[in-house]
């Protein structure tokens, strides 16, 4: 393990319980560690993320969920409310060179605007894996994201109607002539539910099954 992966080992994960006479061994995380790639508009990514983290968060039992977001729209500043898990994962990250902050339930994670640093950047997060993460990419990528997103076994495609429709058609049909797995999720809800997945704080009905669904189909498990 590295020196990230055990700094976060006293932080995040819980503390053992008392040690029996003998046990068959066991992973030292309880939970699959899971990684999963978004692709999405701009417009779309802190609500692709989040809902996507969150699905995350629930399919893996995991206390928290590393979004990793890289091309959307700019982030209001100001503190977010977040859980302990959350905020301490966000602190490793920072001493690790990473813009991180808790949000919610969650760690959001907003990459370099240049690919190559952007690149190095999501493969620390999935290389140490100290907790399952998604990856959003929204915009217009090279080789560098391309060698990254080459990297998953399948992928979520943010989608609708009109553009969006167009956008997730052709993301979709590439990733598929890659032999990728790919679902295609229409994040297309009420208003407190997009809210709510936006700030990291709860999965709402269409949502919750939409992306229980995608995850399942993008093989992050």
């Amino acid at each position: 393990m590295t020196a990230l992966g055990r700094l976060a080992a006293v932080f995040v994960e819980p503390a053992p319980g008392p040690v029996a006479d003998w046990a068959p061994p066991v992973p030292a995380v309880a939970h699959d560690v899971a990684s999963l790639p978004v692709l999405c508009r701009p417009r779309d990514a802190r609500l692709a993320g989040g809902a996507a983290g969150l699905a995350l968060l629930r399919a893996s039992g995991a206390a928290t969920v590393v979004v990793c977001e890289w091309g959307g729209e700019s982030r209001r500043g100001g503190a977010s409310l977040a859980t302990p898990a959350a905020h301490r994962l966000a602190a490793i990250l920072c001493e690790h060179g990473l813009a991180a902050v808790g949000e919610g339930r969650l760690v959001r994670a907003v990459l370099a605007e240049a690919e190559r640093e952007a690149a190095r950047e999501a493969r620390l997060v999935m290389d140490e894996a100290l907790a399952p993460s998604a990856l959003v990419l929204a915009g217009a990528r090279g080789t560098e994201l391309d060698d990254v997103l080459a990297s998953y076994r399948g992928a979520i495609v943010v989608g609708g109607a009109g553009d969006d429709a167009a956008f997730s058609d052709l993301a979709a049909a590439e990733l598929r002539a890659a032999q990728r797995s790919v679902a295609v999720l229409d994040v297309r809800a009420t208003v407190l539910a997009r809210a709510l997945a936006r700030r990291g704080l709860a999965l709402c009905e269409p949502l919750r099954t939409a992306l229980a669904e995608a995850v399942d189909a993008a093989g992050a498990l």
